[in-house]
């Protein structure tokens, strides 16, 4: 004759049977979305960045900027923001598409010399 364990007055195999109904993932098949052939020429995304030059400690040191930092007000940091943008994308064939796409970036940054004066 099996012993059976009990756990207030409920079988322990009933909850490892229960907890493995309630963990088991949904059937494959539900996840499926069927894409009809027509449905899949167009694509449509959306991007966030951003935009971050090298700092002064990883330039080379021919690099113009990096020679032309100690004359100049501003840190290379100054030029570093964040960008967007989308793209639209057609698909002409199995293998081909064309598509365009548009981005944004802005950030001023003021070049001023260090020992310069406007007389």
């Amino acid at each position: 004759m099996t012993r059976r364990k009990w756990l207030n007055g409920t079988p322990i195999t009933l909850g490892v049977v229960l907890t493995a109904v309630l963990l088991a993932p949904a059937p494959a098949e539900a996840q499926i979305y069927r894409v009809q052939r027509g449905d899949a020429r167009h694509a449509i995304g959306f991007n966030l960045g951003y935009f971050a030059l090298r700092g002064e400690d990883s330039r080379v040191d021919e690099d113009v900027l990096l020679a032309d930092l100690p004359s100049l007000l501003f840190e290379v940091d100054d030029f570093n923001g964040f960008t967007f943008g989308g793209e639209w994308v057609y698909g002409l064939s199995d293998y081909l598409e064309t598509g365009v796409g548009v981005g944004f970036y802005q950030n001023t940054v003021t070049s001023v010399y260090r020992d310069f004066e406007d007389i």
